[in-house]
């Protein structure tokens, strides 16, 4: 009984003395809202904002129940818990006409004000058989052309083919060139916008208006020429940018270039904006024949006063329309060689007080044949004349719409012995100025 006494008392004490060693001593009693310092390791290491630092530029915060960083001024929040101010974007793709982007990655910057800055365009390479000249593409087969009409109006306009600069002031500047081999010199400056500028304007200027050395020289500083871009729009809309002799060109950035060139060369006389708005509506019917008559000598000017200026001279007003209105309205009905032929039959040699007897308001319906047939003689016998390929069907008809003037304003019939034409250019060098070469159909006999 003892023993069996002693077990249990010693199985009992054994009992109460485990439970008194599991019991925590009063000193060891865990007070509320403290931790031993093992749990307060476990509770920091829990914080979602300890190791964020938001790039050194925000305070990382928890707002409902997302960790997010508050970014300084001017950063943004970018994914990874990062404050931005920049990053890398593709290129803003945007190449000229016949020309390709070359992509790559570039730059863009944060504001608070302006937000993200727009991605710089992309680079550019022209595409083959066009070169980069400024900030266009041109055909490659354009820049002889460029520099040979250049020399030549440095030649034409500058004594001694413009060898010495002193000779002729401003235009025969040596950094482009001159003599023989003013071309060679003029090709490898292109890529200089001011040698690329003048070559151009040199050239236009060569075709379209009376070679003067100080309007060569005056090609250094382009003027500005707003809607030149609408104009080349229009030109390639209408199938007109397809020769490279073609006063505007052979690609829309040629056109372009060769429209800030001709502002360049009308502006000081003020005759670009009357040129630029004839351009406009000779390409709003796409009349390659008005098109041209408005880009050269003085038609731009007699298309916009056949109704007005020239009205006291001529007697249109009254004697043929009973007002303006009824003169431009009938003017509007005109294609762009039957404004040719009126504006030449106005102009020609000066017979404005003819015009009326001449009866230069009633312009043929069509280039009368041999008209044409004299203009072919003459542009074949002197080809850098007017400066237009004979090869495109509207500048044989341009030529023959001015024989065509021509012969109204000195009261011949249409009607010319094209042989007598061709004999008359052929006794004497071609002359500089078309007017002269026209004296010839003048002087040949009717057949």
């Amino acid at each position: 009984m003892s023993a069996c006494a002693d077990g249990a008392g010693r199985a009992d004490g054994g009992a109460l003395d485990g439970a008194a060693a599991d019991a925590p001593d009063a000193a060891d009693a865990e007070v509320p809202g403290e931790l031993d310092a093992s749990e307060e390791a476990d509770a920091i290491s829990l914080d979602p904002c300890q190791d964020v630092a938001c790039s050194d530029h925000g305070t990382c915060v928890v707002v409902a129940g997302r960790v997010t960083c508050e970014c300084d001024p001017d950063f943004v929040a970018a994914t990874g818990l990062a404050c931005i101010d920049r990053q890398t974007v593709a290129c803003l793709p945007s190449p000229p006409r016949d020309a390709a982007a070359v992509p790559e990655g570039v730059e863009i910057r944060y504001t608070d004000a302006a937000g993200w800055s727009d991605p710089a365009p992309c680079g550019w390479r022209c595409h083959s058989g066009f070169v980069r000249v400024e900030d266009r593409c041109v055909p490659t087969a354009a820049l002889p052309r460029w520099c040979d009409d250049f020399c030549r109006a440095q030649a034409e306009s500058c004594p001694g083919g413009g060898a010495d600069p002193a000779d002729c002031q401003a235009a025969c500047d040596p950094s482009v060139g001159a003599g023989p081999d003013c071309a060679t010199t003029c090709l490898a400056a292109l890529d200089q916008p001011d040698i690329a500028r003048r070559a151009i304007c040199g050239g236009v200027l060569r075709r379209v208006d009376t070679l003067a050395c100080k309007n060569v020289g005056g090609c250094e500083t382009p003027a500005p020429a707003p809607g030149c871009e609408a104009l080349c729009d229009a030109a390639a809309g209408c199938d007109l940018l397809a020769h490279p002799r073609m006063l505007f060109g052979a690609s829309h950035g040629e056109c372009v270039l060769q429209c800030q060139a001709l502002a360049t060369t009308l502006t000081p006389t003020g005759r670009f904006e009357p040129v630029r708005e004839c351009a406009a509506r000779a390409l709003a019917s796409c009349d390659p024949v008005y098109l041209v008559a408005c880009t050269v000598d003085a038609f731009p000017a007699l298309d916009a006063k056949i109704c007005t200026t020239y009205s006291d001279d001529c007697g249109y007003i009254p004697e043929v329309w009973p007002d303006v209105g009824a003169c431009e309205a009938t003017a509007a009905s005109w294609s762009g060689g039957q404004r040719l032929a009126v504006s030449g039959c106005i102009n020609f040699l000066g017979a404005y007080s003819l015009c009326g007897e001449h009866d230069c308001a009633n312009p043929p319906d069509v280039v009368p044949p041999a008209a044409l047939a004299a203009a072919t003689a003459i542009t074949t016998a002197c080809p850098d004349l007017f400066g237009l390929p004979l090869e495109l069907d509207y500048a044989r008809e341009y030529y023959g719409w001015l024989v065509a003037a021509a012969l109204k304003a000195g009261g011949r019939s249409f009607e010319v012995d094209v042989a007598a034409v061709t004999a008359c250019i052929q006794s004497a060098p071609c002359p500089k100025n078309g007017d002269d070469t026209l004296k010839c159909v003048l002087t040949a006999p009717e057949e």
